[in-house]
C-alpha cells in the first residue's frame, strides 16, 4: 500500500514505520505489544507534532518517501520507531532551533551552507569503531540524504564533548582523505544489510559515505519526546500491557522499579489519573451550522467551537466521559464559570473536585481559544447561548457502554459524534483491541438508526473524520 501523507506544516514531516526497527522486539516480543508499541508512536506523533506526517511507511518505500518529499518543498523528514514518540507539539520549534544551529546559520534561506545528513541518538563505545543510532528517532536533512545504501563505516572521528557518558558524541564525521577509507571489518553480510534494525544505521553509514557529518539530538529535542526502551523487560512489560489497573497509584510502583515503561503504561490509567483541562491540540474550524444534538467528551475547551456555528438550531448537548472527575469539572464549568479569566476559575475551583491526579493543560491554549473569536464580546456572546442549552452529564466509558448515550439522544436529530481520539486512546486499545473498533461502528450505527443525520469527528479504525457525514460513508 502506499503511503498516505498528511500535510499540515510543510517544513518538517514525521515518518513512522511499518517495519519493526528494535531487533529484540522482532525475535522476543509477541506481535500484540508490538502492535501495542507502533499504535502508540502513531497516535502521538499525530497527536503531538504540528508537521506533516505519513504513518506506517514500508522500509522498502522510504528512499521513493523522502526523494518525493524533497521535491514537494520539505526539509526535514523524521523516522521514528516504535517505543519512542513526541510528547508536545513543541518538538517541531526545537528541531528547527537545531537544525538552524547544524547548518551553521540562523538563516532559514541558506539551507545549502549545511554539511550535516541526519541527526539521532549516537552511541560510539570506546574502542569498538561502530557508531551506532539508537533505535529512538533519526531526523533527516532532505537538502543533503534522501536514500540511505548499505555500506561500510568510514573512518570517522569523533567529537571530544559527550551528552552524557563517554560514547555520546555531540557529533561524528568521516575523516578527510583524498579517497574514502574504511573501519576494517565493518562490512554486513548481505541478510545481516536488509534486517529492518539497521535502517537508522544505513543513514548513519550513509552520511559519513557521503562526506556529511552526523549529530547527536540535542537536550531541547530530547526534553519533548520519551524512549520507553522496548528491548529492556519484554517479558514484564507484555505482563503488564493487557492487565487492567483500577487504581493509579500503581504507576509510582512502576516508576520506582521500571521508570522506562512508565510514558507506556500510564496511559492506562488515564480515567482515573488525568483531567485534561485544556486541549493540547491545535484550535479547530468548525463550519457545520445544522446540528440539533452534541455528544462530546469532558475535556478541554474546544469542544465549544463544535456547538458555536450550530448556536441557532442547537437544543442539547450530552457530556459523555469515563471519568467522574472530568464530568464533574465540565458540569461546575457550564454552570458557574462567567467566560472569563479561565485560569483563575480553574484554579479556585479546582479542589472541589478532591482529585490527585493529573491536570493536564496544553500550553496557552486557553488564550489561543480567546484568539480564535473576533473579540472577548463575540467569544462571551457564545458562551451565555451555550450556557442557555440544554445540557445532560453522564459518566459512561462510549467503548464499552455507548447504548447508555444512545438512549438519551433524542430521535429525528442532526446529531454531532464529537468522539476526539477516544476510540484511539491507549487504553482502549491495550485491553480490548479490535473490539473498540466493532463498537465505535456500532455506536454510529445505532445513532444513524434514530437520526436524520450524524456527524462524526475523531478518530476511527486507523482515521481521522473531519466533520464527516456518515450516512454518505459506506465504509470506515
Amino acid at each position: 500500500m502506499l503511503p498516505k501523507l498528511t500535510i499540515r506544516e510543510k517544513e518538517i514531516c514525521h515518518i513512522t514505520l511499518e517495519d519493526v526497527m528494535c531487533r529484540e522486539l522482532d525475535e522476543q516480543a509477541s506481535d500484540d505489544y508490538i502492535s501495542v508499541l507502533k499504535t502508540t508512536t502513531n497516535i502521538n506523533v499525530v497527536m503531538n507534532t504540528e508537521g506533516s506526517y505519513i504513518i506506517d511507511c514500508g522500509s522498502d518505500a522510504l528512499n521513493d518517501v523522502l526523494s518525493d518529499l524533497k521535491h514537494l518543498g520539505f526539509k526535514i523528514a523524521v523516522l521514528w520507531a516504535e517505543g519512542s514518540w513526541p510528547t508536545d507539539t513543541d518538538i517541531d520549534t526545537e528541531i528547527l532551533k537545531s537544525v538552524k544551529e547544524w547548518n551553521g546559520t540562523n538563516l532559514d534561506h541558506q539551507w545549502n551552507s549545511n554539511q550535516w545528513g541526519c541527526a539521532g541518538h549516537i552511541l560510539d563505545r570506546p574502542g569498538q569503531q561502530n557508531p551506532q543510532f539508537h533505535h529512538q528517532c533519526v531526523i533527516i536533512n532532505l537538502q543533503k540524504l534522501e536514500n540511505s545504501i548499505q555500506c561500510r563505516i568510514p573512518l570517522y572521528e569523533a567529537s571530544a564533548e559527550h551528552l552524557h557518558d563517554d560514547y555520546t558524541p555531540t557529533w561524528i564525521k568521516p575523516v578527510a582523505f583524498d579517497e574514502r577509507h574504511y573501519v576494517p571489518k565493518s562490512g554486513w553480510a548481505d541478510r545481516e544489510s536488509k534486517h529492518s534494525s539497521n535502517l537508522f544505521n544505513c543513514f548513519l553509514r550513509t552520511s559519513l559515505e557521503e562526506g556529511l557529518k552526523v549529530f547527536n539530538l540535542d537536550y531541547n529535542i530530547r526534553s519533548n519526546k520519551v524512549c520507553i526502551y522496548p528491548e529492556d523487560d519484554i517479558e514484564w512489560t507484555e505482563g503488564q500491557i493487557f492487565k487492567e489497573y483500577d487504581d493509579y497509584n500503581i504507576i509510582y510502583d512502576i516508576e520506582d522499579n521500571y521508570s522506562d515503561k512508565r510514558p507506556l503504561l500510564e496511559f492506562k490509567t488515564m480515567s482515573t489519573a488525568s483531567i485534561y483541562v485544556t486541549n493540547t491540540e491545535m484550535v479547530p474550524w468548525v463550519y457545520v451550522n445544522d446540528l440539533q444534538i452534541a455528544v462530546c467528551p469532558c475535556s478541554g475547551l474546544h469542544q465549544f467551537k463544535y456547538i458555536e456555528p450550530s448556536l441557532d438550531v442547537m437544543e442539547k448537548v450530552i457530556w459523555a466521559d469515563y471519568s467522574t472527575y472530568a464530568v464533574k469539572w465540565v458540569e461546575i464549568l457550564i454552570q458557574e464559570w462567567n467566560g472569563k479569566d479561565f485560569h483563575k476559575f480553574f484554579e479556585s475551583n479546582k479542589d472541589r473536585l478532591q482529585f490527585d491526579g493529573q491536570f493536564v493543560f496544553g500550553h496557552g491554549t486557553w488564550e489561543k481559544f480567546l484568539d480564535s473569536f473576533e473579540s472577548e464580546e463575540q467569544w462571551l456572546t457564545v458562551w451565555s447561548k451555550i450556557q442557555n442549552l440544554e445540557h445532560q452529564f453522564e459518566v459512561a466509558n462510549l467503548v464499552t457502554n455507548y447504548d447508555k448515550i444512545v438512549e438519551m439522544i433524542p430521535h429525528n436529530k442532526n446529531v454531532l459524534l464529537q468522539c476526539s481520539n477516544i476510540f484511539l486512546y491507549e487504553s482502549n486499545y491495550f485491553t480490548k483491541g479490535f473490539d473498540t473498533t466493532i463498537g465505535a461502528i456500532d455506536y454510529i450505527k445505532k445513532v444513524q438508526s434514530i437520526s436524520n443525520k450524524v456527524i462524526f469527528n475523531g478518530d476511527l479504525n486507523g482515521h481521522y473524520y473531519d466533520m464527516t457525514n456518515m450516512g454518505r460513508q459506506k465504509w470506515v
